[in-house]
Order: structure tokens, then C-alpha cells, then sequence
């Protein structure tokens, strides 16, 4: 709603008791105010969340959920047994029940059958037509219903601390094809991921900026966080002492740089590749304990072209500093006895390579220079031509994720074979749906596809553009990924715009920040022509 209709809302519920009235939604208001590109304000209110979690509701949804699995049984039970031979019977529930064919219904109680398996309850209806929550009374539960809501409650009140508080969602639709969504949420849920960034990144007290180098050419990720002051010296007291042993590494040095790191991703299409493969989870998995915030950044130099960036504060100083630097071979393996580094300059430059082996088998080597206000580690010192030509500044954020899909090029075809697993994934879960109504004889595949949705709700779709067909001994087969005993997939085309989940998104950005103990998060894209 417009900033305008928004006003006149408000005041419409002056005279009563609305929404308009209480006191949690000004206040929200006041943290997610509308403004003028302003499309849409979702708000879920407090009185909004207790219903969802209460027990008429989440009782009522488990019946539901299981009066439609029993439906759905009946239904499977009726396809077996006509395919076994059993004929009108197979639209008998009795006789199903007697004969194993499916479980006798507890909620679905006096269910009936047509001649081809579709299932209906009296109270609940059918399983892709099922009653609403508001349809079904609810007046008493059974013991095992209160057991069950009574478990769930104490899950749910480990999570939200203390009370209930509304979430705010504000949708901006702004110039030049951009576009924001900024939620907020009181108080954040607690668990391990949360815990785990919440004891790393600073709170709302800080005011420090978050400044995100400007890098060419333009890498596929970067990552940006702001660390708190208290994790920030617990990391350089670890790494002080290796620094200046294994690196003739001057002290002062570290009092000149951080809090702020940038792990920026090129593009490169790498050999091993850890996680899901997806543009969108590069930086690897976030654990519970605070050391699992580093292994992404530690997987992503180690498998792919990127460079690290850490702030400054005096980037002319650190030159000075690096100036003085040992170049000599270090002696020796590290006190983990696993390898030797050795630091020298390049001739000529304001620029240094680390290389470290190990065992006489594994080389890696790290350059190391000053760009703009950033000491700038990468993992490609002499192929990987990467320059900070500047910073910008994204105010009153504690970290920031941003993803450019437009420069991807090298790992198209990696990602796009991710990609294409998953399809062929949903492929043959759709042929195994279709299966037993094609093996009837009765239906199409396009008759067969509508009656599954009568079944059981849904209707198996072919993805990628492709596809299903019987051959000649009745199996199905995929025209893009094949059968279940012999798949196979597309090669790469780069004029296949049938999948991506960022098809026509020129860059995303999602930045966050804890505040009152919550999360305020923006998520900021740019569409394309």
C-alpha cells in the first residue's frame, strides 16, 4: 500500500480496536516506514503469530495432514490393487483395509472410492480439495494430540526466548530496474547459526561503516563482514606469533589492520568442488561453533580464484611496514611439522609472494599488496590480474553478500550442471509418479498427469522444456534425462535459459545487521531489460 492509503488506514481504525491501534504496529511502522517507492508492506502481527502457533491451529493442521496421507493412501492402494487383478473390488476401502492394501483410516474415517482410486472423507474431502481450518471444528483433542502439541510448544519456546514480537516486510520498487525487500524481526530466533554470526559481527552500537572494495574485474561473490572488536583481537593474538616468526612479520602491523575482511570469488570454473555446486552457496555452510564460520573462506582459496581483502587503517604505514618484511627461505617446517614457507619481493613492486609447501608435494603461493585502503591476499598472484580501483560504503550493515551472475563465464558450465542434476532428479521422481497410471493402459500421459493431480493433489511437470514418452517395453522415459536404470543429461548450451533460479537479474545484495535483539536484513537485486 502507498504511503497515503497507509495513513487513511490508520486512521479508519481510530474508532476501534484494529490494527491500526496497537501499539506493536506503529511501532513498526517506525522501523519499516513506507515511503514512496514503497509496492507492498507485509506485517505479521502478534496476535497474527499466536494464532498460527497455537493449538486449535497446529491440531487442526495435523489432522489434516494426516486425513490427506491417509486419502493418498487409499488412493495408492486402490492403483495396486487393480494392477493386481482385484477389479471393481479395488474401489472397496474395506476391502483394501482387509486385504493390506492400506491402513485402516483413523481420521479419514467412512472415506470412500470411485473406479478410478479417488479418495474423499465426508469431514475432511479429498486430498487436493481438503477442507480449510476454519471448515473443520475443533472442539476437543485426543491425549496423543496434546502430547504432540505440548512437545511442539516446548520446541517452539526454546526458540523464541521470551515473547512473541511482529515481523515486518517491505517490498521497493525503485529507478533504473532495482528493487529492495527489507525484513524485520523481534527477537531473532536462537539457534546456532544466529549465535554463531551473532558472537562475530557487531550489534547496533557500532557505527563504523561496512566499505566494500570496488574490484576489477568484476568477481562472481564477495562476502563482507564487519567483526567485532573482541573477536577481531582474539584472532590476531592466535595469529600474531605465527606472523612474526614464520614471516619476519613487523607487530605494528596488526594494529593497523581489520576489523573489516572481503573474500571476493572470481570467476573460474574450479576442479573439486565442495558443497551443492550453486552460485548461491559458495561460501560453504555455516556451523554452530564460531571456527566454522572460516572453513567457506578457507574452501574457497583453496578450490577457486578469488583474493581476500582487509581493511586498513593506514595504508600508507603498512606499506612501510611491508617494506621491511623478510624475503630470506624460512627454515624449517611449522610447528605442526607438516610444511615450510618462504616470503620474497618481486622486483621492481610494492608487491610480495608467500609460498608455503608441504611435504615436497603441495605448493601454494599467496601474493600480497596494498590496493586502495585494503591489503589485498591472492591466491593467483600471477595469473589472477585483480585490482581494487575503490570502495562503497553500505551504511548501518554489520555483513554483506553479494552476487553478480553477469560475470560468470568460466563456471557457466559447472553451474549449469548442478543445475541440470537437480532437474533430472525431479524428472524421475515425476516418470515414478506417472508409472503405475501409464502402466494401466487406460490414460495418456497427458490423462494420466491430470488424474494424479485428482489423486493426490499435484501433477508431475517435466522440467527443462523436456518431455516423457513410453518405449516400447511401457517404461517411461525422459527425452532430456532418460529412465531411472540409465539417465543421462544436457551438455552445457549457453543459449539454454531453462534454468537458473537468477535468470534476468543483473546483481543481488544481501546485507544484514542485529539490532534490539533481532535481525534487520535488505536483500537488494537488479533486474535486467
Amino acid at each position: 500500500t502507498s504511503e497515503h492509503e497507509l495513513g487513511a488506514m490508520v486512521a479508519a481504525e481510530e474508532a476501534g480496536d484494529g490494527l491500526g491501534r496497537s501499539a506493536e504496529f506503529r511501532y513498526m511502522l517506525t522501523q519499516v516506514p513506507v515511503t514512496s517507492d514503497t509496492v507492498a508492506l507485509a506485517y505479521l502481527s502478534d496476535p497474527f503469530i499466536r494464532r498460527l502457533v497455537g493449538p486449535a491451529t497446529k491440531i487442526g493442521q495435523l489432522r489434516r495432514l494426516k486425513a490427506r496421507a491417509e486419502l493418498e493412501a487409499a488412493s495408492a492402494g486402490s492403483l495396486l490393487a487393480r494392477h493386481d487383478g482385484h477389479g471393481a473390488a479395488a474401489a472397496d476401502p474395506g476391502f483394501l483395509a482387509a486385504r493390506g492394501y492400506m491402513p485402516e483410516p483413523v481420521y479419514a474415517r467412512g472415506l470412500s472410492l470411485d473406479a478410478d482410486g479417488r479418495a474423499r472423507s465426508p469431514q475432511f474431502g479429498s486430498a487436493p480439495r481438503l477442507r480449510t481450518l476454519e471448515d473443520l471444528s475443533l472442539e476437543r483433542a485426543t491425549p496423543d494430540e496434546r502430547r504432540a502439541y505440548g512437545d511442539y510448544r516446548d520446541a517452539y519456546t526454546r526458540y523464541w526466548r521470551r515473547f512473541f514480537d511482529p515481523i515486518a516486510v517491505r517490498y521497493d520498487r525503485k529507478g533504473d530496474r532495482r528493487h529492495e525487500l527489507e525484513t524485520f524481526i523481534l527477537p531473532l530466533i536462537d539457534n546456532s547459526l544466529y549465535e554463531g554470526l551473532r558472537t562475530v559481527l557487531p550489534g547496533e552500537g557500532d557505527r563504523t561503516p561496512l566499505r566494500v572494495p570496488v574490484i576489477e574485474p568484476q568477481p562472481i561473490a564477495v562476502l563482507s563482514c564487519k567483526l567485532r572488536e573482541e573477536t577481531w583481537l582474539e584472532a590476531l593474538e592466535g595469529f600474531g606469533q605465527t606472523f612474526q616468526a614464520a614471516l619476519g612479520l613487523d607487530p605494528a602491523l596488526l594494529d593497523l589492520i581489520g576489523p573489516d575482511v572481503h573474500l571476493a570469488l572470481q570467476d573460474g570454473d574450479p576442479i573439486i568442488t565442495l558443497g551443492n555446486g550453486e552460485l548461491l552457496a559458495m561460501f560453504g555452510q555455516f556451523g554452530g561453533r564460531n571456527e566454522m564460520l572460516w572453513v567457506s573462506g578457507l574452501v574457497s582459496v583453496l578450490t577457486r580464484p578469488c583474493t581476500v581483502h582487509v581493511g586498513l587503517e593506514d595504508p600508507g604505514r603498512v606499506r612501510e611496514l611491508l617494506a621491511t618484511m623478510a624475503w630470506a627461505r624460512l627454515g624449517g617446517a611449522d610447528r605442526h611439522g607438516i610444511g615450510a614457507g618462504s616470503l620474497y619481493q618481486v622486483t621492481g613492486e610494492e608487491r610480495w609472494i608467500y609460498k608455503y609447501v608441504i611435504e615436497d608435494v603441495i605448493t601454494l603461493r599467496f601474493g600480497i599488496e596494498v590496493q586502495d585502503r585494503y591489503l589485498v591476499i591472492n591466491n593467483l598472484p600471477f595469473s589472477n590480474g585483480v585490482s581494487v580501483t575503490g570502495h562503497r560504503v553500505v551504511a548501518g550493515r554489520s555483513a554483506a553478500l553479494q552476487l553478480n551472475p553477469g560475470a560468470c563465464d568460466q563456471q557457466l558450465p559447472a553451474l549449469f550442471s548442478s543445475a541440470a542434476e537437480k532437474l533430472r532428479g525431479n524428472a524421475l521422481s515425476g516418470a515414478a509418479c506417472l508409472a503405475p497410471l501409464a502402466a494401466d493402459g487406460r490414460w495418456g500421459l497427458e490423462d494420466a498427469a491430470a488424474l494424479h493431480r485428482e489423486l493426490f493433489g499435484f501433477a508431475p511437470v517435466h522440467p527443462g522444456g523436456g518431455h516423457w514418452s513410453l518405449d516400447p517395453e511401457g517404461r517411461l522415459v525422459s527425452s532430456l534425462y532418460g529412465t531411472a536404470d540409465r539417465y543421462r543429461q544436457p551438455g552445457f548450451d549457453p543459449d539454454n535459459d531453462a534454468v537458473g533460479l537468477l535468470q534476468g537479474v543483473g546483481d543481488v545484495e544481501l546485507s544484514m545487521r542485529f539490532e534490539q535483539d533481532g535481525l534487520r536484513s535488505t536483500v537488494r537485486w537488479r533486474t535486467g531489460e
